[in-house]
């Protein structure tokens, strides 16, 4: 490698490295601004459908616990019945029994969800809806006589 090489290199490098430097000194977004934004950009209506399993031999279950994070925001328990979470099969195929679930606050689409568990920034100081459905690969909701399979509930996010 020649001098000029060399020098190219390590300018690069510099400037790799003050540039991370001034990106991680700026301003943080908090956590609430962060929800607060998914949600202002997230204008996709979302709606996929239903899909019937009532005929199912094992009809899905879900249940939304929601826990307070002992460092910041919350930590959403989704627990299931009859369902298996399979991110490996998402957007193709429905398959009796698994898939995954949607996350909506206030009724606003902000997440897939591939498992149990879920950390969920606190939006700004309120009261919200929390809901989770059950979704085939497919997106579709799950339903049982045109009744969406899904647990809402309500979130009152303290001032502080």
């Amino acid at each position: 490698m020649s001098d000029k090489e060399k020098t190219v290199v390590v300018l690069v490098a510099v400037a790799v490295f003050l540039g991370g430097y001034l990106l991680g000194n700026q301003r943080r977004v908090n956590a609430s601004e962060a929800v607060i934004a998914t949600l202002q950009r997230d204008t996709h209506d979302h709606k996929h459908g239903t899909i019937d399993v009532s005929a199912d031999t094992a009809i899905p279950r879900v249940d939304l616990v929601i826990h307070e994070d002992a460092m910041s925001g919350r930590n959403l328990e989704i627990i299931t019945e009859n369902f298996r979470f399979a991110p490996e099969h998402a957007s193709s195929d429905h398959v009796a029994g698994e898939g995954h679930a949607h996350l909506y606050i206030d009724g606003k689409k902000i997440a897939r969800i591939y498992g149990r568990w879920f950390h969920m920034a606190d939006p700004a100081p309120g009261t919200y809806s929390i809901r989770v459905t059950l979704n085939s690969n497919s997106h579709q909701d799950f339903a049982v006589g045109g009744e969406v399979i899904e647990d809402i509930e309500m979130l009152t996010v303290p001032e502080r």
